[in-house]
């Protein structure tokens, strides 16, 4: 995993009724809308990667509904921001 910085930015994809959805592209990007990384939520509809502070832009794809879009901002302080 290449990692960017110490601020554990993750989340849980899950449907309406809270099941698991796996294999969601996930597209992180900076300030500039420059794709900073790329991937897929696993078996339990889980990711991460790991930024430094900062603003950014992350993305879920997938073919069962349309791409959602989230921006979050991350403090120096924090540890870890869960998306939701």
């Amino acid at each position: 995993k290449l990692v960017l910085g110490n601020i554990r930015l993750h989340g849980y994809i899950v449907n309406k009724s809270k099941i698991p959805i796996p294999d969601v592209i996930v597209n992180v990007y900076n300030d500039s809308n420059e794709k900073v990384k790329g991937l897929s939520s696993d078996a339990n509809g889980h990711w991460e990667v790991r930024l430094p502070a900062g603003r950014f832009g992350v993305e879920y794809i997938h073919k069962k509904f349309k791409p959602i879009n989230r921006t979050v901002e991350l403090e120096e302080a924090q540890n870890e921001y869960e998306v939701r």
